[in-house]
Order: structure tokens, then C-alpha cells, then sequence
């Protein structure tokens, strides 16, 4: 059957199980329409709306090819009401306790009123679609229907799920505001591949009433497309709310710079970090791709000082495609910043070692921190391996060895020794490093044995232009680098030691280069 109507004062009431079809407006000026149980009205190509305090009832298929709009009046769903285009409520938009009451929406939903969800469920079925208004909407049930690079946003208004959130495969996009699930069910957000995002102080709120493990899909698609969930898991069964976002940018730009750190770290994530936020303690875990992100091993909070601050050691676990880390009891959220980072590794090639001529020895190195994505000795000459951190060394001559270990492309560590190889008791390191940091700060010739005595001593440095910069008569006294109270400039200076032992009339004489390094 089909029907034309435009205009209806009073009640009309459509029971027919075959379909009711209306082409053109259907207005409902100030009457009553009953859509019964079992009941089907189609209105095509054009839209539905309540005015002059009408009311509109549906208790079985409502299908509007175009626009839902209540003007002025009440439309009351108890059924299944399919919109394909958007949903304007500007007075009173109310749906059954029956759970089976479902509202399916091809384009927007604008609330302006008061929307009264009942038990029913919101599917937003188009591509792109927004929920906007001035008044919030709280949702029973919110479906996402699409697939990426769908997006449902919220345009300037928060939004408010009460019992279930399903992102199927689609970007939610809360933009600056907040999408808050109050349903404290831990299983209350479902997904497949879908994620929520958001942009400064927006995000996605969970309420939590038990210890389990509540998942915060977060997610981007601005610049390059990420999915970084956070979970955090309660350590108390009351009523709180957590809250987070991924922001895929440098944190540096949103005023958290990843070039400050404490001395525990040697690097912060520059790629993306999240907002976090929380009234009470719980385990908060962070997870990476290593194939995208890279390898980190800590996780950082920004704090105080200002600066990026180690959480504590994490709980690593490895899975495909997520490595997670997860620091226990957290209850600082002060400033919202947390970020993966790098703890600062520790390197020690042991002390400087001396052999006789033709002699071998191992080299006592030990590492610990990440594993490495690249070991180099320098020079790489005389070792067994150039490429491990216990070479065995067998120079010729006396030689000062540099290990160099790089993490990535955000760590680095170095450390070094002198192998001498002992043809006299007098020796002279080849570099030295006047940086403060307590090792080769000082350049004066070694000698082997503590008991040796001398009658004379003279110790002298000079500059690539001849010029006189240091001289002692003090076997014990080091060149710290500076010369007339500076620091001299890095390069290879030429040094001499004139010496006699007490029990020898021979005067020996040595000569050789130093590079002074930093």
C-alpha cells in the first residue's frame, strides 16, 4: 500500500504486517502516530518530523529513506527505527527498556533535546559520521558499523556510553572531547580492529569497580597510523575512573621535550607517547611493535623537575605483534605524559692491563642494559673477535682500546683501556680523556712497579707548534688537559720524560704523541 501524507492532527495508527509506504514528507503537526507492533511504514525519499508537540510512536519498523527531525514534540522508539540520513532532536527523543529497541543511523545525530536511551542501542551504520549538539547524549548500547578509514567523531560535545561500546573496524575520533564509558564492566568496550583517538586533553574514560584488566584501545590515524593500547588493571574493587589517549606526535611539540630525562635513561620515545589519567593505584601496562616502534625497555613519566622520570623496572612480555611493559601499583598522575624510553646501559672494559712482549689477554668487558644493535673496538686490530665485549688481545705494542656500543638510534656508550706491553718499567698511555667523568682524566707516564725509586724526573708537554704547556718533576703529578688555566683544544701533543732510577747510573730518555680527546 501506498500513501501520501503530508500534514495529521490527531491519531493514526498503522497495524498492517505488510509494508506502509509514505512518498514525501511525513509531518507530524501536533497529532499522535502509532506505529504498532508488528507494523512497518516506510517513508521515502524524504524525511519524518515531529512538530507542535506531536508524538510519534514506534513499536515496530520504521524505515525514513532521508532525515528523522523532532521539531517539537516526542518521538518514542520501542522498536527498530533505520534513518539513513541524520537524527535532529531538538525537544524529547526516548527508546524502550526492551533491549531489542534499536536505532540505525546512516549519517549524523544532532541532540538538542533530551534523549532518553532506555535499553536500546545506537548503530551508526554510514561511513563518516558525527554526533554533535548541545546537549550530551547517553548511549545504552553505541555500534560502530564500517570499516577503515571510517570515522565517527564528536563535534564539541562529549558523549556518554552507559552499558556497552563496540568499535567493530572504524576510528572513533573524540577529537578534544571525551568518550566516557560508565558501564564498569571490564568487557564493556569490544572491537576488532577499530581503536578510539583523540587530541589534547581529549580522550577515552572508563569507569572501573573490580581488578580486572581494563583495555583503553587507543589509537590514530594522524600521520602514520598507529594502535597503542594501554591497559590498566585496579588494585581495589571501588568506584574510579581511568583515562587515555595516544598522541602520535613527539611528545617535544605538546611541551613534554624528549631531550630531558633523568640519569637512569638514555632516550624517550620521540615517535609517540600517551595521556594518562587516574584517581587510584593500578598496574599500568604500554605495549610496542618492535618492527615499527623499535626496542625499548622502560617506561617514562613526566614530572617535576620538568623531565622525563624512570617509572621502575616494568614486566616485559613478548608477543606478536606487541612487546609489553607493565609497572605495578602507579597512582602519579599529576602530569598526564608517559612515554617508552631507554634505560642508560652500563659498560666496563675493566682496568688498564699489562703484558710482556708475545704475551695474550683476555679482556674482562661487561655489559648490561638492551641488547645491542651494534659492538665495535677500535683500533680492531690484535683481537680475537672486534665485535664482542671479552675479546682476547695480543698487540705487539703498548695499545689503547676503545669499545664503542650502540642501542639504536637514540643510545650510545663507550668505554676504553690501555693494554701496555711492558719492554720497560716507564710507560705512557697513547690518549687520555680530561672530561671529569674519573677515568684517564690525567696524562703522566706509568710505572709499573710502586717500589721503584728515582734520583731524577722530568716530565714535559708541548703543542703541535713546539710551544712549552706542561712540565713537572713530580713522578706523580698528571696534565689535566688545561693550559695558563684553559682547556687545551683536542689533538696530538708531543711529550718527553728524562728520568734516572736510583739504583742505576744510565739516564733514560723517552719521547712519543698523546691525543687528547673528550
Amino acid at each position: 500500500m501506498s500513501t501520501r501524507l503530508k500534514h495529521l492532527f490527531g491519531t493514526v495508527a498503522f497495524t498492517f504486517i505488510m509494508a506502509t509506504s509514505c512518498i514525501g514528507q511525513f509531518y507530524v503537526n501536533g497529532a499522535d502516530v502509532i506505529v504498532t507492533a508488528n507494523g512497518t511504514m516506510s517513508v521515502i525519499t524524504d524525511s519524518v518530523i515531529v512538530d507542535n508537540v506531536g508524538n510519534f510512536e514506534n513499536d515496530g519498523l520504521l524505515y525514513v529513506q532521508r532525515d528523522l527531525v523532532i521539531e517539537s514534540g516526542v518521538f518514542d522508539n520501542r522498536e527498530e527505527a533505520d534513518i539513513d540520513n541524520t537524527v535532529f532532536n531538538q525537544d524529547n527523543l526516548t527508546a524502550d527498556a526492551d533491549p531489542t529497541t534499536i536505532f540505525r543511523v546512516g549519517q549524523d545525530w544532532e541532540n538538542n533535546g533530551a534523549f532518553t536511551a532506555g535499553n536500546s542501542t545506537v548503530e551508526l551504520k554510514g561511513g563518516d559520521q558525527e554526533i554533535r549538539g548541545t546537549s550530551i547524549s547517553a548511549f545504552f548500547n553505541l555500534i560502530c558499523i564500517g570499516s577503515f578509514p571510517d570515522i565517527k567523531n564528536l563535534n564539541a560535545i562529549d558523549a556518554d556510553v552507559t552499558n556497552s561500546l563496540d568499535l567493530g573496524n572504524i576510528e572513533f575520533a573524540t577529537n578534544t572531547q571525551n568518550l566516557n564509558v560508565t558501564n564498569p564492566d571490564f568487557l564493556a568496550i569490544q572491537r576488532n580492529d577499530g581503536y578510539v583517538s583523540s587530541l589534547d586533553a581529549g580522550r577515552l574514560n572508563r569507569a572501573t569497580n573490580s581488578t580486572n584488566t581494563y583495555l583503553f584501545p587507543t589509537g590514530s590515524s594522524a600521520g602514520a597510523i598507529r594502535y597503542r593500547p594501554i591497559e590498566f588493571t585496579p588494585n581495589g574493587n571501588d568506584n574510579r575512573v581511568y583515562g587515555a589517549r595516544l598522541a602520535n606526535v613527539d611528545a617535544t611539540t605538546e611541551g613534554f621535550d624528549v631531550s630531558l630525562y633523568d640519569d637512569v635513561l638514555c632516550a624517550v620515545n620521540p615517535q609517540y607517547y600517551h595521556r594518562l589519567y587516574g584517581n587510584a593505584p593500578a598496574n599500568l601496562k604500554m605495549f610496542y611493535n618492535p618492527l615499527d616502534d623499535g626496542t625499548w625497555d622502560a617506561m617514562a613519566h613526566w614530572e617535576g623537575a620538568p623531565l622525563w622520570t624512570d617509572m621502575g623496572n616494568p614486566t616485559e612480555v613478548n608477543g606478536v605483534p606487541f612487546v609489553s611493559l607493565e609497572v605495578g601499583n602507579w597512582s602519579n598522575y599529576t602530569d598526564p605524559a608517559f612515554a617508552l624510553a631507554i634505560r642508560q646501559p652500563q659498560l666496563e672494559v675493566g682496568p688498564d692491563i699489562y703484558i710482556e712482549p708475545g704475551n695474550f689477554t683476555d679482556i674482562p668487558g661487561a655489559y648490561s642494559g638492551q641488547a645491542p644493535a651494534d659492538i665495535v673496538w677500535d683500533p680492531p686490530f690484535d683481537l680475537s673477535c672486534d665485535d664482542c665485549f671479552d675479546p682476547t688481545a695480543t698487540p705487539l705494542t703498548t695499545t689503547f682500546y676503545t669499545l664503542a656500543v650502540t642501542l639504536n638510534d637514540y643510545c650510545a656508550i663507550s668505554d676504553s683501556l690501555t693494554i701496555y706491553v711492558l719492554d720497560e718499567l716507564v710507560y705512557l698511555p697513547t690518549a687520555f680523556s680530561p672530561n671529569g667523568d674519573g677515568n684517564n682524566d690525567g696524562f703522566r707516564p706509568i710505572v709499573v712497579d710502586d717500589n721503584i725509586d728515582f734520583d731524577s724526573w722530568e716530565f714535559s708537554i708541548y703543542n703541535r707548534w713546539g710551544q712549552l704547556i706542561f712540565k713537572t718533576n713530580d713522578v706523580n703529578e698528571a696534565w689535566d688537559g688545561t693550559y695558563n688555566g684553559e682547556k687545551s683544544a683536542l689533538s696530538v701533543y708531543t711529550w718527553y720524560t728524562t728520568y734516572r732510577y736510583a739504583d742505576q747510573q744510565e739516564i733514560k730518555n723517552q719521547k712519543g704523541n698523546v691525543t687528547l680527546i673528550r
